[in-house]
């Protein structure tokens, strides 16, 4: 009974070898490297725009009510609560459902 089922595996682990072990499956790194000049340009240009949106940020955020602010905090709180629980009523009614599986109760 086990020899139609070891072909089938030992074919699949064979592929899965093939294809991990297989030079060719990645893209090969660039030969040339970019000057440091342009690289310079683009540090320098990266940094000074990130420094605009940083000092921008401020001036473009929302004041959150302090009424929507605990609105919120009570959402979440309430989120995980009722997450935590029915998660624990499944577990209990899995554990119930085995254990009169298991004729604990008679």
């Amino acid at each position: 009974m086990s020899r139609p089922i070891l072909l089938p595996v030992a074919f699949c682990g064979l592929l899965a070898l093939l294809v991990l072990h297989s030079a060719t499956s990645f893209v090969q790194p660039p030969a040339t490297v970019e000057s440091s000049q342009q690289l310079r340009f683009l540090q320098a240009t990266t940094v000074s725009s990130g420094a605009a949106l940083a000092s921008a940020l401020p001036a473009l955020a929302e004041e959150i009510d302090v009424g929507e602010e605990y609105n919120r905090k009570v959402l979440n709180a309430a989120g995980y609560c009722l997450g935590l629980a029915a998660f624990l009523v499944g577990f209990i009614i899995s554990q119930a459902k085995k254990s009169v599986e298991n004729r604990w109760l008679d």
